[in-house]
């Protein structure tokens, strides 16, 4: 049980990999629940982990509730799973969950020698102080989750956070313009958050455009239940998240 957080609950960064959190339970988080990735001080790498902020972690079938922020995040990761996962009052002053950029940053000129060592052997450092590179995400599935907002509590914005193109890197080895939606696929969730006619987070300067070919809003609305489906807990109030027998959203066949 991980609590009590100013920021994120808990993240893994810095070029963070092949790591599973299975079955906790992360609450009251000031930043949010939990993302893979973040932002990262480039002078703070190991090689050969130079590239994205997490790679091949693995989120599931973890509680996250009473988080001010997103319940689930993506900044700058690679093969990223987010299953089965029950997000309860989460996203008060955001959204309910995020896919968007890592950050690279040089934190003084004294290591300015190591992120060049870095960018030579084909990291995505910032080698200058003062500035950042924003790391794109690519490979991230978000399967199976369910996100309950009740009566009285809603995200602040919308229910995605997906961010779109970057274009402003400076450092040649990242892709360009980065993205985050490159074989993103959300599928199987279920969104109980706000009135119906809260933003889903995909238009005009998001990622997921309408030809991306496994990420788009005709596909987000056919392919999860967005407002159509209330979850019934046996007793969420007293941390009980087991679904009612007779729920609906038991009925729903997972991907």
């Amino acid at each position: 049980r991980l609590h009590d957080a100013g920021d994120w609950v808990a993240y893994v960064k810095g070029g963070s990999s092949d790591l599973l959190f299975e079955g906790n339970e992360l609450y009251r988080g000031g930043g949010g629940g939990f993302t893979a990735g973040q932002g990262t001080g480039s002078q703070y790498l190991v090689a050969p982990s130079l590239t994205y902020e997490a790679t091949a972690i693995r989120f599931v079938n973890n509680y996250v509730h009473d988080c001010e922020g997103a319940g689930l995040g993506v900044n700058g990761g690679k093969n990223i799973l987010l299953a089965h996962n029950t997000l309860y009052r989460v996203g008060r002053r955001s959204h309910g969950i995020e896919v968007t950029f890592g950050r690279r940053s040089l934190d003084g000129t004294a290591d300015q020698n190591i992120a060049d060592t870095f960018l030579a052997w084909g990291g995505w450092t910032q080698n200058r102080s003062g500035g950042e590179q924003w790391i794109p995400c690519r490979d991230v599935y978000i399967y199976n989750n369910i996100l309950h907002n009740p009566v009285g509590y809603r995200s602040e914005w919308r229910h995605l956070e997906l961010t779109g193109p970057y274009r402003e890197n400076t450092n040649p080895r990242i892709p360009r313009p980065a993205t985050v939606d490159e074989n993103l696929r959300i599928c199987g969730n279920v969104f109980w958050n706000g009135a119906p006619d809260l933003e889903l987070g995909v238009g005009e300067g998001t990622a997921g455009a309408a030809d991306n070919p496994t990420c788009h809003a005709a596909q987000l609305v056919a392919d999860n239940a967005i407002n159509r489906i209330e979850p019934q807990w046996r007793d969420a109030a007293a941390g009980d998240f087991r679904l009612l027998a007779d729920c609906a959203v038991s009925e729903l066949q997972p991907v």
